[in-house]
């Protein structure tokens, strides 16, 4: 039977640099996450920071069918492009939370987006 721990988890995007002062890369890169691989069906992933400037993810992959996806925005600018790709928050894993969490200022700019199963969507002011 296979160890569900180490086939869902939570990945953390750092771009080859470091979870607190990620860089701008690709998705399906393998290198830009903690742990290392690009996610899987039905894992977290986390797309964060904490110091230095701003960065962009590129989905270049489709679908991308996540469990959850949180967007810390702690002392840098993160910007997720999805463009013509489809990424799917299910929320179908263990322990699935079927939301997109956005932490930042207060507001926060989002764009319009088409949702055919409209999962939960926080959002929250950027811790002081």
């Amino acid at each position: 039977m296979a160890d569900y721990a180490a086939v869902l988890t939570t990945k953390t995007w750092t771009g080859g640099g470091s979870t607190a002062n990620p860089n701008s890369g690709n998705w399906s890169t393998s290198g830009n996450w903690s742990p290392t691989g690009a996610p899987l069906t039905n894992d977290d992933v986390v797309i964060g920071g904490n110091s230095g400037g701003g960065y962009t993810v590129t989905l270049d992959v489709s679908p991308a069918t996540l469990d959850s996806l949180t967007m810390n925005f702690t002392g840098n600018t993160a910007t997720l492009v999805i463009g013509n790709k489809t990424l799917n928050v299910n929320g179908n894993g263990i322990g699935a939370t079927d939301a997109v969490i956005l932490t930042g200022p207060t507001p926060l700019p989002l764009p319009a987006a088409r949702s055919t199963r409209a999962p939960s969507l926080l959002t929250e002011p950027a811790p002081a």
